[in-house]
């Protein structure tokens, strides 16, 4: 959650349960780290005081005093693995630099390395050609 993006989403609005489930959906995080981040000295759009009396809140309530219309999208756990925005985009530089292999990618999204390739190759994300060993003979 940047602290740029929390500030454009709230847009100077007082941090209220429509602000903090647009935060939620926006960053798809759960409520107890969306109150902790937002007071934040980086960030400090919550004295810790309020943060505390939110906390006393349950999401789902909050949720439903926001009007959103499926607060268990999330306020129940999934099981989908997300990787942090800066570890992928440094594995596929990796990849695209031939110090990481598809194997590691695929470990990373849990996803067949197969399939990865082929999908990481139609969006232009490729390895570098190997060097011919024997293009010299």
């Amino acid at each position: 959650m940047p602290a740029e993006g929390l500030r454009e989403v709230v847009a100077g609005r007082r941090v209220d349960a429509t602000v903090l489930a647009e935060l939620m959906r926006e960053f798809m995080v759960s409520y107890r780290a969306l109150l902790f981040r937002l007071t934040d000295q980086t960030v400090r759009l919550l004295t810790p005081a309020q943060r505390d009396t939110w906390l006393e809140r349950a999401p789902t309530s909050v949720l439903r005093e926001a009007g959103d219309i499926n607060p268990a999208e999330l306020t129940c756990p999934d099981q989908v693995r997300r990787v942090p925005a800066r570890l992928w985009q440094a594995a596929q530089h990796g990849y695209e630099s031939g110090r990481v292999g598809i194997g590691a990618l695929s470990a990373l999204l849990d996803e067949d390395a197969e399939d990865l390739f082929v999908r990481l190759a139609s969006e232009g994300v490729r390895p570098p050609v190997p060097s011919d060993d024997l293009a010299g003979l």
